[in-house]
């Protein structure tokens, strides 16, 4: 099986996380926004969702995309059975002025069906979709919830088949095993799916108010071989023990050599969550091994990291943190660099302290251009108070601080609230969806357009 992730990804963002930008960059926080920046782009909404009864609702994740500049996402609820579609928006072709939407698949059709898909899609040659549902899948680990979740396979139709199928590739919640996975899936040249989970496993016990039992893992799905037909889970890190991280909700990135990265949001030495490490047995091991690269603290540098880290060339990680960074409580844009010359520890440098000056609050994931730029979106804040999309833009001439480009304000219904992380084409327009706004207030899709 070969894997072509990057490939359904517009443009400036792999689906692995690593930028396709300059590496290195260095700098503080910036000055206030730049109000011309947002007059470059213009907003188009290109799907309201909920204009059906079995459409989906409350997208909650970032897009991918096709060589045909169709888009591909999830919503966490409506469909058929109100737990959630994945859609296909298509451009306009002949006559047509509007974008079409179709349901590929709405979940919970069968009792063991995963619901409420909370991650992005990834997607191999053969256009098979392949993701996350934080419930559904038929084990039963909380009261309040419906299953513990599953990753699934959607196939297009092939032969006579009319309807794309669904396949539960693995449902959560066994003994010892994670559940509720909210982040989306990378995968290697081989056909192995890895991910994580934001609660269960092995070690630890959070503390109310929340109920649920484990801090979550890292887990590998490897497809049947041989005379195998199932899909085999293994765990490749229980969060919890010591000083380690806890409840991950972010995707992973990998490089060559097979190490995984990511982050979780709470837990490390600090209980404000780290960035960690996790490299595959060599030698005389068995075992995968975790390093813990940073632990956050609460204070000017971020607590509670929000999305899935990026990276440079030189071994740089960049990301996001939800809260802290200054009085506002809104959150921080960081670079993390690898020890150098005769250090030993990796540093952190604030880029954006978020929540000054209209910049937006709770950050999501980045993305990068190849000058270095980064492009995200807040899910709170703004002028208009239900988030912005951003573009930060390191030091450049005279200036050695970095700056921010409030490019969207959202907040009006029609504009959509609360956006997802963004993709950008190679135009450098950006595409992404808000989980509530819109005609119906079910959340949209919306593309930012160079003017």
């Amino acid at each position: 099986m070969v894997w072509a992730i990057a490939s359904m990804v517009i443009a400036i963002t792999t689906a692995t996380g690593k930028t396709a930008g300059n590496g290195g960059l260095a700098g503080q926080v910036a000055a206030a926004p730049d109000a011309a920046a947002a007059a470059a782009f213009s907003e188009s909404v290109l799907w309201n969702f909920g204009a059906t009864s079995d459409d989906g609702a409350n997208p909650g994740s970032a897009l991918i995309a096709d060589n045909q500049g169709n888009l591909y996402g999830t919503t966490s609820f409506g469909g058929t059975n109100n737990f959630g579609t994945v859609f296909e928006l298509s451009p306009p072709s002949g006559q047509q002025k509007l974008w079409s939407e179709r349901v590929l698949w709405s979940f919970g059709a069968t009792a063991d069906d995963g619901g409420v898909p909370a991650a992005a899609l990834i997607a191999d040659q053969q256009g098979n979709f392949y993701g996350t549902t934080a419930e559904g899948g038929g084990r039963t680990c909380d009261p309040s919830r419906v299953g513990c979740g599953t990753v699934f396979e959607l196939s297009p139709p092939s032969g006579q088949q009319t309807q794309w199928t669904e396949r539960v590739l693995w449902s959560f919640g066994a003994i010892g095993d994670g559940w509720n996975p909210e982040a989306a899936l990378i995968a290697d040249s081989k056909g192995n799916l890895y991910g994580t989970t934001y609660v269960g496993g092995a070690n630890c016990q959070p503390t109310p108010p929340l109920n649920d039992s484990g801090c979550g893992i890292v887990f590998e799905l490897s497809p049947p071989s041989g005379q195998q037909t199932q899909w085999n889970e293994t765990v490749l890190r229980s969060f919890g023990a010591g000083a380690d991280g806890s409840f991950p909700r972010d995707p992973l990135i990998a490089d060559n050599q097979g190490n995984l990265y990511g982050t979780t949001s709470a837990g490390g030495a600090n209980k404000a969550g780290t960035a960690f490490e996790l490299s595959p047995p060599s030698g005389q091991q068995t075992q995968w091994s975790e390093t813990v690269l940073w632990s956050f603290s609460e204070g000017a540098g971020g607590a509670a990291p929000a999305a899935g880290l990026i990276a440079d060339q030189q071994g740089n990680f960049y990301g996001t943190n939800q809260f802290n960074g200054g009085k506002e409580n809104a959150g921080t844009a960081f670079e993390l660099s690898p020890p150098s010359g005769e250090q030993t520890q990796w540093s952190e440098t604030v880029l954006w302290t978020f929540g000054a000056k209209g910049s937006g609050g709770s950050p999501t994931g980045l993305i990068a251009d190849e000058e270095g730029n980064f492009y995200g979106s807040t899910v709170f804040g703004g002028v208009k108070k239900d988030g912005v999309a951003f573009e930060l833009s390191p030091p450049s001439g005279k200036h050695t601080q970095w700056s921010l480009h409030v490019l969207q304000s959202f907040g009006a219904k029609s504009a959509g609230e609360h956006p997802s992380s963004l993709i950008a084409d190679q135009q450098g327009n950006l595409y992404g969806t808000t989980f509530e706004g819109g005609t119906k207030n079910d959340g949209l899709v919306f593309e930012l357009r160079k003017r």
